[in-house]
């Protein structure tokens, strides 16, 4: 990932192209070390400029949203994976039992 772009995402100024590369960046499963590099150089950037207006917003906010949507797409994915057809079957013998 680029360093620009990622400072740029940081500072809220991608385009929303920009802002979805770097999104999908985040939601990879494991970074490489050269991303994770990256990462760390933009976030050490971000502490010692936190006092600029670019950088107005909270850092540590701005991670816990990230992770929660990746969380939120985990979570997703394993609600989409879960078979219908049982909740069918008692859905449709529920009321045979009682008749």
């Amino acid at each position: 990932m680029d360093i620009k772009l990622l400072e740029k995402f940081y500072k809220n100024e991608c385009t929303p192209e920009e802002a979805k590369k770097v999104l999908s960046w985040f939601e990879q499963e494991e970074l490489q070390q050269a991303e994770e590099a990256a990462l760390e150089a933009v976030w050490q950037h971000a502490e010692l400029d936190a006092n600029e207006p670019a950088y107005a917003h909270d850092a540590d906010k701005l991670l816990a949203n990230i992770l929660a949507k990746k969380e939120s797409k985990s979570t997703q994915a394993t609600d989409e994976d879960t078979p219908v057809w049982p909740l069918l079957a008692v859905a449709l013998l529920l009321p045979v039992l009682f008749v």
